[in-house]
């Protein structure tokens, strides 16, 4: 069974923005008593930028990522009904899951349930890392990233489907670029081939398109599945999340989400 689809804005640093943008996802139906549908078949996500750079200097921060002294904190922030998520990057591949657990452990937040799901932004992760992962956190759920070439190797993505929870395809690696129609593909590949899997789908989403690619994505999968918004959605230095944009995504988002109620069963 698929987990929970979600709608995700990655790169909180401070605990203002977790507290602005969890009200304008309570003001557009995704969480509280008056919602709906749409927060029945899709959860927020809120996603925290980490790397083994910040591991090795808890105190240092970059423009979209944390202090990781503070991870705890603002997974903590974070508001009941969502998803708050770990988005991990290292070039360390033999040692990906023992920097997953020193992540973790901050705040002992894995153990206090502040939160329990993790995005590998690393190409190809090596199988043995994600099951030492899977058998140190047993409720961790934990979201490929899945690179450009994955379009010319798709079976190798379905060979995770046993590990992960979710498998996001993001040809801009964060940095703004839409996703194609070849991805769609890939979309469709990917679904048919993962039944455990919940897919998803990033790459230069913001209020003025998610709500055209969500329709395609539905057309050609017609089930449930996940977005991630960043880059688009920041303030003109980079340095934080703009506030205006955030509104428009999660208003635009929303009613993709009723686009595709004709799948609800």
């Amino acid at each position: 069974m698929r987990p929970i689809a979600y709608v995700g804005i990655t790169g909180f640093k401070e605990d203002r923005e977790v507290r602005t943008v969890a009200e304008q996802f309570l003001e557009h139906g995704f969480l509280g008593p008056e919602a709906g549908h749409t927060a029945k078949y899709h959860v927020p996500m809120f996603g925290f930028l980490c790397s083994s750079k910040r591991l090795a200097d808890r105190r240092s921060q970059g423009e979209q990522s944390p202090r990781a002294e503070v991870l705890d904190c603002l997974a903590r922030y974070t508001p009941h009904g969502a998803i708050p998520m770990i988005h991990y990057f290292t070039e360390n591949r033999k040692a990906l899951a023992e920097e997953v657990k020193r992540v973790f452990s901050i705040g002992d937040m894995y153990e206090k349930d502040y939160c329990r799901a993790v995005q590998i932004n690393m190409e190809w992760p090596d199988t043995d890392q994600i099951e030492a992962i899977r058998k140190e956190f047993p409720e961790m759920d934990v979201v490929l990233q899945l690179p450009k070439e994955a379009l010319k190797d798709s079976q190798r993505a379905i060979e995770y489907g046993d590990l992960v929870q979710y498998c996001l395809i993001d040809p801009s690696g964060g940095k703004g670029q839409e996703i194609s129609d070849e991805h769609l593909g890939l979309v469709k590949i990917l679904h048919d081939s993962m039944p455990n899997t919940r897919i998803g789908v990033a790459g230069g989403l913001n209020g003025d398109n998610v709500r055209e690619i969500m329709k395609k994505v539905y057309d050609a999968i017609g089930d449930f599945f996940c977005i991630d918004a960043q880059g688009q959605l920041r303030t003109d230095d980079k340095t934080g999340l703009h506030y205006v944009k955030t509104a428009k995504y999660i208003d635009s988002a929303s009613y993709g989400v009723r686009i595709g109620e004709k799948f609800y069963g």
